[in-house]
């Protein structure tokens, strides 16, 4: 399955407008930079490699070493780690050339399960887009006027360009495949635990709002769909909120559905979830019972609101099946001294 998505933020404000592919099974090595200058509170420099979401190594200049927050150490103690440290401190040098307040960069690699990889890079100035690097075309391009001399100089560095094509083309690309050597607990998956919460009355007293809620998943990437009585997915009375961590590592989401009193005696629903660590789908129904099939009410909660509408709360047990699973669908060079 390939799932659409876009990189909603990565440390510290840098915005990222690359669109990624996200293949179920991709591992993805991100690269972050960040050089700053009279910022209170801030090293000059800051690094941090990640693979999807789970961070492996971070650096800073202030205690100029580096910091594996993932258990490694025959990686680190190895010949490889030396080499990552060195590479930070260029980065770091190259950096400071920039004399910017807060000068960003983010890069990744990805490993798809075909062998198939995309890569990318741009590099933010105070939070905003600056430049991003074509790494197929070997191009420059300039997100703000005040970005186009710098482009121009950069696309005359054809040894720099060179640098870079090779760097994620290969280096990045080996330095993932080298982090999943030594750490294979990143391609665990935590398997969604699903659910189905009924309120009526809540917040108009003529509806009824049941909400799906997705939980304990691993990796981030999931879609959450609510399908009517022809199993097609809905979009009126939709309403889906953002995916958010747990404490755990892995992740939640609420995905909502508003409907008028007495539909679910008329009308059958259903919750689909789709996710890398299972091969079908988990499927929860709600309302009218589907064909050949039954929805158990195991306990139901009636209480006052804030506003006196008397509200009732359902929980319903998880009745997940599996089915066909469909698809939806540095080198960094300143030309300023």
């Amino acid at each position: 399955m390939a799932i659409s998505s876009r990189n909603k933020g990565t440390p510290h404000g840098t915005t990222n407008t690359s669109h990624t592919i996200l293949y179920a099974d991709a591992q993805v090595l991100h690269l972050h930079h960040i050089g700053s200058e009279g910022v209170a509170g801030l090293p000059e420099f800051m690094g941090s490699w990640s693979v999807d979401d789970r961070t492996i190594l971070q650096y800073d200049s202030n205690t100029m070493h580096m910091d594996a927050d993932a258990p490694i150490p025959d990686w680190l103690s190895s010949n490889e780690g030396p080499s990552h440290w060195r590479r930070m401190n260029f980065v770091s040098r190259m950096i400071r050339r920039f004399l910017a307040r807060l000068y960003q960069t983010h890069g990744y690699c990805q490993l798809n399960p075909d062998g198939t990889m995309h890569t990318s890079v741009s590099h933010g100035y105070n939070g905003k887009d600056f430049v991003t690097f074509d790494i197929p075309a070997r191009t420059w391009a300039a997100a703000v006027p005040q970005a186009v001399h710098l482009v121009k100089c950069r696309a005359n560095r054809a040894f720099d360009l060179e640098n870079l094509y090779y760097y994620y083309n290969y280096e990045c690309i080996e330095r993932l495949k080298t982090i999943l050597k030594y750490a294979p607990w990143i391609h665990d998956k935590k398997v969604p635990e699903v659910g189905v919460i009924e309120s009526r009355g809540l917040r108009i007293p003529s509806k009824v709002e049941v909400t799906c809620h997705v939980t304990g998943f691993y990796p981030r990437a999931v879609q959450v769909e609510w399908l009517g009585t022809e199993g097609l997915p809905l979009v009126d009375g939709v309403s889906s909120g953002e995916v958010l961590p747990n404490g755990d590592g892995s992740y939640q989401l609420r995905k909502s559905l508003t409907l008028p009193q007495g539909a679910q005696y008329t009308q059958h629903y259903s919750c689909l979830v789709l996710h890398s660590s299972v091969a079908g789908n988990i499927t929860v129904n709600w309302g009218k019972a589907p064909r050949g099939g039954a929805v158990r009410e195991t306990s139901s909660v009636t209480s006052k609101s804030d506003h006196g509408m008397t509200q009732s709360t359902t929980y319903q047990e998880l009745q997940a099946h599996v089915t066909v699973f469909a698809p939806t669908e540095r080198k960094l060079l300143s030309c300023y001294k």
